[in-house]
Parts: structure tokens; sequence; C-alpha cells
């Protein structure tokens, strides 16, 4: 079994929500399937994402608290009523960006999010060192 790796204490702690997100199969697709575009049920993102009911729900609820998706309905008004989720593209960008600023640099984040990462000479780069 593979054992736990702390992170650094001095990891951002938007960097590390990052980690969470995108670091975690459910969680992806999760995501994955709401960016889509289409808001969705639980019933609907299960299906979506042929992951258990069980799998999804707290997976679902992390992602909510990490204002990474929205419900359509507050939690405490919720009691036996269907919450429309999407995904919150915003907070996505926000902890994509975090991410890439911790890995590569500041200096990188404009290059990777717009596309020259891999758009450049149309290949991957295989490394950082590979940046301009």
């Amino acid at each position: 079994m593979p054992r736990r790796i702390d992170p650094p204490a001095d990891r951002p702690e938007l960097v590390q929500l990052a980690v969470t997100v995108f670091g975690n199969e459910a969680k992806h697709e999760i995501v994955r399937y709401l960016a889509d575009g289409q808001a969705s049920y639980l019933g609907a993102i299960v299906e979506g994402t042929r992951l258990p009911r069980s799998t999804v729900t707290p997976h679902l609820s992390e992602l909510e608290d990490l204002g990474v998706v929205i419900g359509d309905i507050p939690h405490g008004q919720r009691k036996g009523r269907s919450v429309l989720y999407t995904v919150n593209r915003e907070r996505m960008a926000e902890l994509l960006e975090a991410w890439v600023t911790y890995v590569f640099g500041a200096e990188s984040v404009n290059y990777f999010l717009d596309g020259g990462y891999i758009a450049e000479a149309g290949h991957r780069h295989n490394s950082a060192k590979d940046l301009p």
C-alpha cells in the first residue's frame, strides 16, 4: 500500500486545495462531468461518472465546501430537495493558477494558461526547463 506523503509545511493553502481537487480521481471525474456545461442533479452525476453514489456524495460535498462546485440550494435549506450542481470555473481557474505558480513560477502562468506549453511547436515540452 502506498504510504501517505505529508505536504511541505510551507505549501500555500490554495495550492494544497488545488492538489486536493486535481489529485483525486473521483473529484476529477465529478468536475470533468460538470465542466461539460450542464447543471446536474446527484443522480445524473452518478450516472455520468459511473461512480457509486456512496463515492460521489462525499466528494461532491467536499468540492462544494472548497467552492469548486456550486449547489443551487444552500446547505441549511435542502431538506428533501434535490440540488442542482454546477462547476465554478472561476474557482477552478484560481486553483489552477495557484498550482502553476507554485510549481513553475509566476512568470509561467500566462504561458501555461494561454496554451503555449502544449501548443508551441506542435509538441509537448518534457520539463519546466523548456519554458521561456
